[in-house]
């Protein structure tokens, strides 16, 4: 029976946490290490380790640890004594060492010894099977439950440490933090409030009574049932946690939004029987939450329509684009005479005013959000900036089959002070428009006064699609137009209206749209007049003095006598500027870099000086600088690819008299040159352009055409070489010399390329715009060689 029970015990397996307990088993003697081990593997023990060299045990010891070991105590290289000494001074102090002795000797001063030194037991050679597994279960029990109250004590310790922690923040919270301190002893009905709580609600801590009724009695009634409802779940254990914020009314009557963060105390039960919390006053947090909410919703809708915008942006660039690159193919490509050279430039010179068209808007805006846009007040005759007006849109007003009338509301002035070039874009703005909209019917602009107001007003009435309440709020928005259809059917950037309302306001006046949707729309421009005396205002309409009106852009260029100093680098640019210079009957000389300006600009005379702005040795700004250090006073224009408002500011800060941009708007640069040189003495006008000059820029794309293959390999060298400076310098020379020359698409990829090196050195997107400008050039010089006939 005892046997049996023996036997029981035995057999019965250790925890599951036991069997995978970590057992070194050490003894010189080979066999013994091998039955060992073997015993406690069927006894159900999986990670057994056996050893008969001490040294490598202990060191096994040090880096692995055991929860057990079986020590033999006689070995001939390190004793049991010595390998115990060595374990004990590789355990921590909150580790136990479980080790069982497993020795032939028997000598009882042996045995006291080990224990002396840290054994925890002993089992003499031969062992009973079964005493010896019942001592190693035993040692292991007491080992994990040493382990187990070592860990208690540990989180027992860091406990207490952070409720010392915990108060002592809690009083330094309590003195020093600017959030109010209250603490409820729902049992006795007892509340605390700091004299930081009531002050947050505008009293002294005398003037308000430390009771709960304080605090309900003031929270908004639109609020305060909620706030039971959430403190009732959260003393029920429904809420985890109490986090809420509540309007309560401030001593002064108005409301203040109160942030309340709440513990709970509990008892053995789970009842809560404390609360203990924090208000805050985050009354301007809130509000600027209001307000940055709005200001996120503003922006989402202001980045939607300006996502919008560039897609049409992109619409409306490619189209005229499509046209110039195409009719200028045709011309080039044309031997035989079929393409009507006339209409071919025509269509090339009007998409080209469409595209310059845009991109003035664009700047347009940029100049009137950075509060840069100069208005130029001079005296104006009504009569004839209407005329003007009225030949100009009524050309688009016969293409579409629509009557295009004018109507005079008397009394009127015959003279107005404001700028006339703000007030022509303003209106053709609004007819075009209206035109746009309009598909059969009317449109009509009238014209009247409110002499006391000094305001002068143009009425647009049309009869086309209208407008919805809805679409009227956004109509005056930049980059949007009424709706995404509005843009797909009639196109546009949405850009128009927003910059002439802009305009009207810099004019003095304002601009207001009524419409009805399938009716019409009626948009109504004021201006401020400037003086006006009752002799000058005109009640017969046929007594308005008026001029004949001639379009700038078709009038011939006047003859000018004089002198111009051109500074710019590239052969190229060079070339084209000085054969627009000549056509003016000028004479130009060219030089190469800043340096060289500055030297023939005091060594000469000149009349005016066209100065590039990048240029090797020493670029425009520097040289202008120098120049105006001298007080070398005559013009100075600038020529420069860069176009915003703050490269103008730059240039002009520098001593620059004007500025030009690139690809140069010849029309611009024979204005510039009228403006600066006196006009010749036989006469008004030249031809636009001479054969010699038409040869001369034949030969010069044919040279820019055939120097393609070197100059993308330049382009190339300087990526291989992260030459990143050398990469910008050939793309901005690209941007400006292509789209000089007639090749648009690779100015383009000239001011890509240009753009990705001066803003992120991208080597793979530059590698990818260079591919793009390789097949570029290889379809331009295949073009125009199948265009000869060459192979």
């Amino acid at each position: 029976m005892q046997a049996a029970q023996q036997n029981e015990v035995t057999n019965r397996p250790p925890p599951h946490s036991m069997l995978d307990s970590r057992i070194l088993v050490l003894d010189d003697d080979r066999a013994s290490v091998k039955l060992l081990t073997k015993l406690l593997h069927r006894a159900g023990y999986r990670n057994v380790h056996g050893f008969s060299d001490p040294h490598a045990a202990v060191a096994d010891y040090g880096e692995h640890g055991a929860d057990l070991v079986l020590l033999d105590m006689s070995m001939p290289e390190m004793d049991g004594m010595q390998v115990l000494a060595a374990l004990k001074a590789a355990t921590t102090q909150e580790d136990y060492l479980a080790l069982l002795v497993v020795t032939g000797l028997t000598d009882r001063e042996v045995r006291l010894r080990a224990l002396q030194a840290g054994a925890r037991d002993f089992v003499v050679k031969p062992y009973d099977r079964d005493e010896l597994l019942h001592r190693i279960h035993n040692l292991l029990e007491t080992h994990l439950l040493h382990q187990h109250l070592t860990h208690r004590l540990m989180i027992d310790r860091e406990t207490e440490a952070r409720l010392r922690d915990s108060e002592e923040r809690f009083k330094l919270a309590t003195k020093a933090a600017d959030e109010g301190v209250w603490d409820w002893n729902i049992r006795t009905g007892k509340v605390f409030m700091s004299s930081r709580w009531k002050a947050l609600l505008g009293y002294r801590e005398d003037e308000l009574p430390d009771t709960l009724d304080a605090w309900t009695s003031r929270v908004h009634p639109e609020d305060l049932s909620q706030a039971m409802a959430d403190l009732e779940a959260y003393m029920d254990g429904k809420l985890s946690s109490y986090d809420k914020t509540v309007r309560v009314r401030h001593r002064d009557g108005h409301y203040r939004w109160i942030k309340n963060r709440w513990m709970a105390v509990r008892d053995e039960s789970g009842m809560a029987a404390r609360i203990v919390g924090t208000a805050d006053d985050i009354t301007e947090d809130v509000e600027l939450r209001d307000e940055l909410e709005q200001a996120r919703e503003r922006a989402e809708t202001a980045n939607r329509a300006k996502s919008e915008f560039l897609a049409n942006m992109s619409h409306e660039i490619r189209t005229p684009l499509t046209a110039i690159i195409g009719f200028a193919e045709l011309g080039l490509l044309d031997e035989r005479g079929e393409v009507d050279q006339g209409e071919a430039l025509q269509a090339v010179v009007d998409n080209g005013r469409h595209l310059r068209a845009l991109i003035d808007d664009i700047l347009d805006l940029s100049k009137i959000e950075a509060d840069r846009l100069e208005i130029e007040t001079v005296p104006v005759a009504l009569m004839d900036l209407v005329s003007a007006c009225h030949s100009g849109i009524r050309g688009q007003a016969d293409a579409k089959g629509l009557e295009f009338a004018m109507h005079f509301m008397p009394p009127l002035p015959s003279v107005v002070q404001t700028d006339p070039t703000r007030l022509k874009q303003i209106l053709y703005n609004l007819c075009n428009n209206a035109i746009k909209f309009t598909d059969e019917g009317s449109v009509r602009m009238i014209v009247s006064c409110d002499p006391p107001q000094h305001k002068l007003m143009f009425t647009v009435r049309d009869e086309g699609i209208g407008m919805s309440p809805e679409q009227i709020e956004r109509v005056f928005e930049p980059f949007v137009q009424a709706d995404s259809s509005t843009t797909r059917r009639f196109g546009g950037t949405g850009l128009g209206l927003s910059i002439s309302r802009r305009l009207a306001r810099r004019l003095g006046g304002d601009i207001e749209v009524s419409s009805e949707l399938g009716v019409g729309s009626v948009f109504s421009v004021t201006i401020d007049t400037g003086p006006l005396r009752s002799e000058d205002m005109v009640d017969n309409v046929e007594a308005l003095p008026t001029a004949p009106c001639e379009s700038a852009d078709h009038a011939a260029l006047p003859l000018v006598d004089g002198t111009i100093l051109l500074a710019e680098d590239n052969p190229y640019n060079q070339k084209l500027i000085g054969l627009n210079v000549r056509k003016m009957g000028a004479q130009v000389t060219v030089v190469e870099n800043g340096e060289e300006a500055v030297e023939a600009a005091l060594g000469g005379s000149f009349d005016l000086i066209l100065m590039d702005l990048q240029m090797p040795v020493m670029g425009g700004i520097e040289a202008v600088e120098l120049l105006r250090q001298t007080m070398y006073e005559g013009p100075i224009v600038a020529l420069t690819a860069h176009s915003m408002i703050g490269d103008r500011d730059k240039v002009l800060k520098a001593g620059c008299t004007d500025f030009l941009t690139k690809p140069v708007d010849w029309h611009a640069l024979h204005k510039v040159i009228a403006r600066y040189l006196r006009e010749a003495e036989n006469g008004t006008a030249v031809e636009h352009a001479a054969d010699d000059d038409d040869q001369e820029l034949r030969a010069l794309i044919d040279r820019f055409v055939n120097e393609l293959p070197e100059q993308i390999q330049r382009f190339k060298s300087a990526a291989l070489s992260v030459d990143w400076d050398q990469v910008r310098s050939l793309g901005h020379q690209m941007k400006g010399v292509a789209g000089g020359l007639g090749f648009p698409a690779l100015s383009a990829l000239g001011a890509d390329i240009e753009r990705t090196a001066a803003e992120d050195a991208d080597a793979e997107a530059i590698a990818a715009l260079l591919n793009e400008l390789e097949s570029q050039g290889a379809q331009i010089m295949s073009e125009r060689a199948a265009a000869k006939g060459e192979s």
